[in-house]
């Protein structure tokens, strides 16, 4: 029999003298606490006989798939399967197991041990002469490399990450430096109306035609988990160069402050495709004002051990109601941290119209990286959280961290309306729509 391993699994083949080619064949395949388990197929030149989904080293399941595909094999082809193993002269004997029960049990037997001699040891030299990692978008996306990009909601960062898709996609190079790359936007947060819309929006500010098309996966209600797959066939199928994941938050994959949950996320991103941009929301203890810790995404400190390149998003809103955002590197591997950068958005009433560079001092929040004040801390919840009471507000912002009372909520809440910049419906507050 042959083996064959590849990136997505291993399979084997048992060629019959009389012409016939059985294939067994594993993927999805993963160790468990229970044990090994995989999807197993067993199919018959292109007919596909039986396959499933379980523990590979449970006899039962086995026998059931190998019964299940025997089942299905006609007398002549099955009496030619017992004499490839048995011997052309001998008669069948319903004692002697079944030739595909022996083989199944043969490939299930090895699976694992096939699967994980994909990877062998190398003696490797170091070379001075490599150059260094190149940039697909400068500085912020290294090719072969994960950026997340982390911020409370509201702040901005999913018309940053749309912004960086579509000028990779599009070649455009008026914000930053790029390499065009196919780009594959996956939409977990909005509905498919609300993405068609910034996307004009967006290659307008770009100086590209409004209607410049972008593939997208449109799943709002989904987990990343649930579509990786699908994701994994378009980025081979399409030779998509850059994935775009808005955002981790929506992974699927267990609590995300769990190690083997965040693990389990980034290394099916990394299988998917090798360049990959994904947006998170930043963790509430770091925006504390007390706190020392440094920024960084919400959940396992696992995502940022798999990222590259870690950019934090600080925004402020001016009187004019331009939004300010500004990026902070807070982990960069193989290069140089880079220099704050911070852009102006400029919206009217129909949203974004313009995107440039942000003039000396016009954003001193963002330049100076304070504290939050307790406004921010509301806008920030009302852009993950929309409707909600002045006390709902309170006890949320005490709960991750802050402690703050509900007539202290309402004082402020006053004054940013007052501002224009949080909206009153029925007792529960919102933030103004830029759509």
């Amino acid at each position: 029999m042959t083996w064959i391993v590849s990136e997505t699994g291993v399979s084997n083949t048992r060629n019959l003298r009389t012409g016939e080619v059985f294939t067994y064949a594993a993927d999805e395949i993963r160790s468990e606490r229970t044990g090994i388990h995989a999807r197993v197929s067993i199919t018959l030149g292109k007919t596909v006989l039986a396959y499933d989904l379980f523990n590979v080293d449970r006899h039962k399941e086995r026998v059931s798939l190998a019964n299940a595909a025997s089942g299905r094999v006609n007398g002549s082809v099955a009496q030619n399967y017992y004499a490839e193993l048995y011997g052309a002269e001998e008669e069948r004997d319903k004692h002697k197991p079944d030739p595909i029960r022996l083989d199944l049990d043969a490939f299930c037997g090895l699976i694992w041990a096939k699967w994980c001699g994909r990877f062998e040891a190398e003696l490797l030299g170091g070379d001075l002469d490599t150059p260094p990692p190149p940039f697909m978008l400068s500085p912020y996306i290294l090719e072969e490399s994960g950026t997340i990009l982390f911020a409370p909601g509201g702040s901005g960062k999913s018309y940053v990450a749309l912004l960086m898709a579509v000028s990779v996609d599009a070649g455009c190079s008026d914000l930053w430096k790029v390499r065009q790359q196919p780009v594959l936007f996956v939409n977990l947060e909005r509905s498919a109306r609300s993405v068609l819309r910034r996307l004009g929006l967006v290659n307008a500010a770009l100086a590209q035609d409004a209607t410049r098309r972008l593939r997208f996966i449109n799943a709002r209600g989904h987990t990343l988990s649930s579509i990786m797959d699908q994701i994994s066939a378009i980025v081979a199928a399409e030779h998509i160069g850059l994935v775009v994941i808005d955002s981790i938050s929506r992974g699927g994959y267990g609590d995300l402050n769990e190690n083997k949950a965040a693990n389990l996320a980034m290394d099916e991103l990394n299988s998917a495709c090798p360049t990959w941009l994904a947006i998170a929301h930043q963790a509430w203890e770091s925006q504390n004002a007390k706190s020392e810790k440094t920024p960084h995404p919400f959940g396992s400190v696992a995502f940022q051990d798999a990222s590259d390149i870690t950019v934090q998003i600080r925004s402020e809103v001016t009187e004019n109601k331009t939004l300010g955002v500004g990026l902070v590197m807070r982990k960069a591997n193989d290069i140089a941290k880079a220099d704050l950068q911070v852009w102006a958005l400029e919206f009217d009433y129909n949203g974004l119209v313009l995107v440039r560079p942000a003039e000396d001092k016009e954003f001193t929040t963002v330049e100076a990286g304070r504290p939050q004040t307790v406004a921010d801390r509301i806008e920030e919840l009302l852009g993950e959280i929309h409707g909600l009471s002045r006390g709902d507000i309170a006890a949320e912002i005490t709960k991750r961290g802050y402690t703050i009372l509900e007539n202290t909520v309402g004082t402020h809440l006053n004054t940013m309306k007052g501002q224009g910049k949080v909206v009153l419906y029925s007792d529960l507050w919102f933030l103004p729509s830029r759509e």
